[in-house]
């Protein structure tokens, strides 16, 4: 905070925009020459950030004159902490013109390897329940655990090994070329137990492909629709792996689908979402 009124020290601020419940703390202790409006962003569902705040903290969070949330359900979820005002702004996902290579058997996922939100091995132990009677199928799962999650990488790899799925399951590590790979696929498997705005979701979704995903998971279910532009199962591995089947058995279903996917992003095209974010930031700097 104090390096960072140094730098504020003469200039005309008429906003200040927090990424996380640390930048509203530091953005709470600046002495400006005159009250700014805060705006805070909440990058995830409220449950999953504001229910292991303190009571301090959301005194701090209640300081900010807006909270941005990032999905429609979130204002009101965000009101049984918070006395703030709530707006409601998406993230940008850029539409794109790219072909599909259809019918290559393909089932992809890109995320974080992660036991506890993203929840890779659902996929896996799913597959595992279906692979004999989809033998020309295959997997590939992108993305690198963290370093507090090293070890689960690790038991991924077993568990391949051990369900007998080195023929069709792989760990390809984290790719440059996302949306070459999404191209590639059939189906994008998504077994998250909750998001905020899943980018890696979305970009799927752009280029036409249906996903699977979870009916209780936050952010996922409010950008799949079950039947619609994809498949919502209710939790668990044995419907995780239904899930996948419903969308493997029909070539017919997975096109229909998935160019509802593609048409549904178009809601959220830059121009869209930049334009939100000028009127919000406008009417609080013209607030106070």
């Amino acid at each position: 905070a104090t390096k960072l009124n140094v730098f504020f020290k003469d200039r005309q601020i008429t906003s200040v925009i927090c990424y996380d419940h640390e930048a509203v703390l530091v953005a709470n202790r600046l002495h400006l020459d005159k009250p700014i409006p805060i705006i805070a962003m909440m990058h995830n569902s409220p449950d999953a950030i504001l229910k292991n705040i303190n009571k301090a903290g959301i005194k701090e969070e209640n300081k900010v004159a807006v909270h941005q949330v990032l999905m429609p359900s979130y204002v009101n979820k965000a009101r049984k902490y918070l006395s703030t005002d709530i707006c409601y702004i998406p993230n940008v996902v850029q539409t794109n013109d790219r072909t599909l290579q259809e019918n290559s058997n393909t089932i992809i996922s890109i995320g974080r390897l992660d036991p506890l939100q993203k929840r890779t091995d659902i996929l896996i132990k799913s597959f595992g329940k279906i692979f004999r009677l989809y033998p020309d199928w295959k997997v590939y799962i992108y993305g690198k655990s963290d370093i507090s999650n090293q070890n689960y990488e690790k038991k991924l790899r077993q568990l391949i090994n051990e369900l007998h799925l080195n023929d069709q399951v792989f760990l390809c590590g984290t790719t440059s070329s996302v949306m070459s790979v999404l191209c590639k696929a059939d189906i994008f498997a998504f077994p998250s137990a909750y998001e905020g705005f899943p980018l890696a979701l979305t970009e799927a979704m752009s280029v036409g492909l249906p996903s699977v995903g979870f009916r209780n998971a936050d952010g996922v279910n409010e950008l799949i629709h079950h039947n619609v532009n994809g498949i919502l199962c209710n939790d668990g591995v044995e419907n995780f792996a239904r899930g996948l089947s419903i969308l493997m058995d029909s070539r017919e279903l997975r096109k229909k689908l998935g160019n509802k996917a593609k048409e549904d992003m178009n809601q959220y095209k830059p121009n869209r979402v930049w334009d939100t974010w000028e009127k919000l930031i406008c009417t609080y700097a013209t607030k106070e």
